[in-house]
């Protein structure tokens, strides 16, 4: 008995250890890696927006499912150099505070609007969407379409996707069983002792330590995952379908 008290002890002493380094490392992340952009209150909680460049119409950047901003750091200063260029982190990912509300397309698509407002930032817009951020775009335009001058989409999701493709038991479960390791990993600081916040490029390795290694996106990203039969429904009827 003592000794399974014992192993016990110590057993919470290496998670609570584990614990301190995780929060104290994450928050000195952030501090060397400041948002870029503008944290801006939408009604309770900030969203992050980062523009540069000057011009019409705006080219506003919508990241994939489980990303952020960073995703366009290579792309939008070329588009800054002619027009003014924009991106964003969607509530719980990058630099912005989690969001109260759920996670399908509508709802984000209604966010992203009061945050365009809040900056005060019209149309005419062009959105560029990859993968996810594609049906995102597609939920904004169908909702305001007279904000909208065009879009591009980058290696779309289909709004029929999910309806016409059968997500297999197997499929499901190792995805889940990826995000639960994070998930149940995060907090206590092993991803970061094991090396796998460092398995990006050298060139981006530390913002997207700061970025990606916390717990927070991982809980958007499967609430995002889990809102896209949702989203399917959301977008067809937005676009009229």
């Amino acid at each position: 008995f003592l000794r399974t008290m014992i192993s016990l002890v110590v057993l919470l002493m290496i998670l609570l250890v584990g614990s301190i380094y995780q929060f104290v490392e994450s928050k000195a992340d952030m501090a060397r890696h400041p948002a870029p952009g503008k944290l801006i209150d939408i009604g309770g909680y900030r969203l992050h927006l980062h523009c540069n460049g000057t011009g019409s119409p705006t080219v506003l950047f919508e990241a994939g499912i489980g990303d952020d901003s960073l995703t366009w750091a290579g792309v939008q200063p070329a588009i800054a150099k002619t027009t003014r260029a924009c991106s964003y982190d969607r509530a719980g990912y990058g630099w912005s505070d989690p969001s109260p509300n759920p996670r399908d397309a509508k709802t984000i698509a209604q966010e992203l609007y009061t945050l365009l407002g809040a900056a005060d930032i019209g149309g005419p817009l062009v959105l560029v969407g990859h993968s996810l951020g594609g049906m995102l775009v597609r939920e904004y335009a169908g909702l305001y379409r007279s904000d909208v001058a065009g879009m591009v989409l980058v290696d779309s999701t289909s709004p029929n996707q999910f309806r016409r493709m059968v997500r297999t038991g197997h499929a499901n479960d190792e995805f889940i069983r990826k995000e639960a390791y994070f998930q149940d990993t995060m907090i206590f600081g092993w991803p970061r002792l094991s090396g796998w916040c460092d398995h990006w490029p050298l060139a981006e390795r530390d913002v997207r330590r700061a970025t990606e290694c916390r717990l927070q996106p991982w809980i958007t990203h499967v609430k995002e995952y889990k809102a896209l039969d949702k989203d399917s429904i959301e977008v067809l009827q937005a676009i009229g379908r």
